[in-house]
């Protein structure tokens, strides 16, 4: 077995794991919705989304049918929905309106970029990155304010903790790869390098999402 089909059986086998790794929190996010806070209902309608994009995307893949349409139309979704969950533990920190001000302003924008700027038919590397940069951004505006109020004793068991940490991970290690996923892609290897890299990012987040949800019905918040 030459090196190549090496590479691609075991990107294969992570792409199943990756797809695969968001039953877990989507299990839990069912279980415990009712007795969840309204931030962590964002999150959970956004991880159901999540598992049903996979799957539709998995299906068009496996009929040759490109699965980049529907990635023009998640990000707006998933931007939609961890922005509200941000604005729940942010407003405090920001002025109430900026963030939703931001979730408008990017849903035009990616609206636009996809119909006018880049086709649906082509890796949106345009708001792609914007959203992964906002993220970020809340992200380390979450710790800011852990650090600046001191309110939680035990950080080990607040679900917003392990949540944001995942989501600053998965978006600051998957930024360059959004970036400049049209540029890099060119060959084949380079094609599944990219997404090998992608897969173990998507299975972090989901594994602190996971844990997240988990502690979430300690009522630690």
């Amino acid at each position: 077995m030459n090196p190549s089909s090496v590479f691609l059986a075991w990107y294969l086998e992570l792409n199943v794991i990756s797809s695969a790794s968001i039953l877990l929190p989507a299990i839990l996010a069912l279980v415990l919705f009712k007795r969840q806070v309204l931030p962590l209902k964002s999150l959970s309608i956004l991880i159901w989304i999540g598992a049903l994009v996979e799957v539709a995307a998995q299906i068009m893949a496996n009929n040759g049918k490109s699965n980049l349409p529907l990635l023009h139309v998640y990000v707006i979704i998933e931007f939609v929905l961890l922005g509200w969950m941000y604005q729940f533990n942010l407003y405090k920190l920001y002025n109430r309106y900026v963030i939703p001000i931001i979730i408008i302003l990017f849903s035009i924008f990616s609206i636009i970029n996809s119909l006018f700027i880049q086709s649906i038919y082509t890796f949106n590397t345009h708001n792609r990155p914007l959203s992964n940069l906002l993220l970020i951004v809340f992200a380390i505006s979450y710790y800011y304010k852990l650090l600046k109020e001191l309110k939680i004793r035990y950080l080990e068991r607040n679900p917003m903790f392990w949540i944001n940490t995942g989501i600053l991970i998965y978006y600051s290690g998957s930024l360059f790869l959004f970036i400049f996923s049209n540029y890099i892609i060119k060959t084949r290897e380079s094609w599944l390098l990219v997404w090998h890299i992608h897969s173990i990012l998507n299975i972090f987040i989901n594994i602190f999402y996971t844990i997240g949800l988990w502690h979430s019905q300690e009522n630690s918040e």
